[in-house]
């Protein structure tokens, strides 16, 4: 008896352990991540309002037409009427389409996701599965709002579809954390052209995990949502896309050691492979209630209720972070992870670095606030301006920051008129008290592209300058970053050579710079070497 009892403990035991779910890798074993909801909760509860940090990792949803007032299913819609060449439209949103971009079906699909892929530590990247699209229907304000709407070649408007999921799946199992991949254009609407253009391009990954609804959803339904997760430690992730040539010039990301390939793809795509670890940015938030908002704080924002978020690169983020440092002792209340890339209407007065027909530099940087515009070159310095807080959520710890500029080697080469030979730089971080020395180097040159970077400083606000050398500097040439500066050189001498020329039974070999066989001798039809 006390056998079979054994016996059917070991058999329950087994079937458990075939029922039991795959056990959770440790680098599935993150957390969530998302606005701290007891700050929302305060604010809303008590008629307060919280002053933190936007996000730019571009969540959204496809949807064509003027929103709140058109909302269209296709350009073949009835209700869908287009704007009129010289009409004004009353309205404070004009027309256009905003649209996440799906999957490539085949080799010749454009504006479409190509690859997702992951790699953990410097082992190789592993392909993630694509397994289908999510309506967000949390944010969903309207009832029609976010719908699809088909592709229209002739007015230049791809199909706009839901965001993508993609898992990883290891050893014949799917891991529970799952990643939203969002890429999106926002177009707007020429009358003149009756076609569709571009204004910018958003490209970002989210962890998430599918959980009970929550407020803080990614996506909802009646019986499940998509909770935002942190992205497991030591991972790399790699998206490649088919990416419209129009969307040039000045791209921001929120990414730690980007890499960016780029090559040409058909007459109007490019194949853009982003590659890159998140980056971890620090977040402040400050409650105040409604009847004690000082004047400065309605100016910041005039609806006085919920949270008020201020995009980290707007004109105003300085002002907005050096006027709340004092009231939180210039600390973090939380951090959130990014990854993330956008196109940008950044431009600079410099010649050599405001070519609209490509792109021409990327900047990266974990900082709270950042300046935004591309790289300023002053004084034979490439400089830009970030702002943070110092001490993370403990008060004690001080947040570090990280800057990565990736530019086209011919573009930095324009602004000093270098030759081809290599560059080294000098990077130094400037701020109130003084000049942090920063360890840093190019960290490549390859396939047209400079890549630098400066890590370690920390916050208040800083400025970020970089300056090229190189030990031979070329020729003045014309301030242009598409003609390559070159040094005069002497004429190379003339080589010289030998050939074979035949008579009969006699062969002579004759060597100059230009042989010639004597009076009735023939070249033979190979040359002596």
């Amino acid at each position: 008896m006390e056998r079979l009892r054994i016996f059917l403990s070991a058999a329950l035991s087994a079937v458990l352990v075939l029922l039991a779910p795959p056990a959770i890798s440790n680098d599935e074993l993150t957390q969530r991540s998302f606005f701290p909801a007891d700050l929302a909760e305060k604010a809303n509860r008590e008629g307060g309002r919280v002053f933190s940090m936007g996000d730019d990792s571009g969540i959204g949803f496809s949807q064509l037409g003027r929103w709140p007032d058109v909302i269209c299913s296709s350009t073949k819609d009835p209700n869908c009427i287009f704007p009129q060449p010289g009409v004004e439209q009353r309205t404070p949103y004009p027309f256009g389409a905003q649209i996440m971009l799906g999957v490539c079906s085949d080799a010749r699909s454009e504006d479409c996701i190509e690859s997702v892929r992951l790699k953990r530590g410097d082992g190789e990247y592993t392909e993630l599965k694509f397994l289908r699209y999510q309506s967000t229907q949390y944010y969903l304000q309207r009832e029609r709002d976010g719908e699809p709407f088909p592709a229209d070649p002739s007015m230049n408007l791809p199909e706009g579809i839901h965001p993508s999921i993609w898992e990883e799946v290891r050893d014949g199992q799917a891991a529970p954390l799952k990643y939203f991949v969002y890429y999106k254009y926002n177009m707007g609407y020429d009358p003149q052209e009756k076609k569709f253009y571009i204004q910018g391009v958003r490209l970002s990954i989210r962890p998430f995990r599918v959980e009970a609804p929550s407020w803080s959803a990614l996506w909802s339904s009646d019986t499940s949502a998509g909770i935002q997760y942190e992205f497991p430690e030591g991972l790399t992730y790699q998206i490649t896309v088919r990416v419209t040539n129009k969307a040039n010039g000045w791209y921001k990301a929120r990414l730690a050691s980007p890499d960016v390939q780029l090559d040409r793809f058909s007459a109007t795509n490019n194949r853009l492979t982003v590659a890159g670890k998140p980056v971890t940015v620090p977040v402040f938030a400050f409650t105040r209630q409604v009847a004690e908002l000082t004047d400065r704080e309605k100016e910041f924002k005039q609806a006085l209720k919920g949270v008020h978020f201020v995009e980290p690169g707007m004109p105003e983020i300085f002002a907005y972070l050096d006027y709340f440092r004092p009231l939180v002792n210039d600390t973090t209340a939380y951090a959130k992870q990014y990854w993330t890339i956008n196109s940008t209407n950044w431009e600079s007065n410099n010649p050599c670095l405001s070519d609209k027909t490509r792109v021409v530099g990327i900047v990266s940087t974990n900082a709270m606030g950042y300046e935004g515009s591309a790289p300023r070159f002053q004084e034979e310095t490439l400089s830009y301006r970030v702002a943070g807080f110092h001490h993370s959520a403990d008060g004690k710890t001080p947040n570090t920051g990280t800057y990565d500029l990736i530019i086209r080697s011919d573009a930095a080469r324009c602004l000093y008129g270098f030759s081809d030979a290599p560059l080294s730089a000098v990077v130094s971080v400037t701020g109130a008290a003084g000049t942090e020395n920063i360890a840093s180097t190019i960290i490549s040159e390859r396939g047209g592209w400079l890549r630098l970077s400066a890590a370690g400083f920390t916050y208040s606000e800083k400025t970020i300058n970089i300056k090229l050398v190189q030990s031979t500097k070329a020729a003045p040439s014309s301030n242009t970053p598409s003609e390559p500066k070159s040094t005069e050189v002497a004429p190379a001498k003339p080589a010289k050579k030998t050939i074979s020329c035949i008579k009969g039974g006699v062969t002579k070999k004759v060597t100059g710079t230009s042989p010639r066989c004597p009076k009735g001798y023939k070249r033979a039809l190979k040359s002596a070497p």
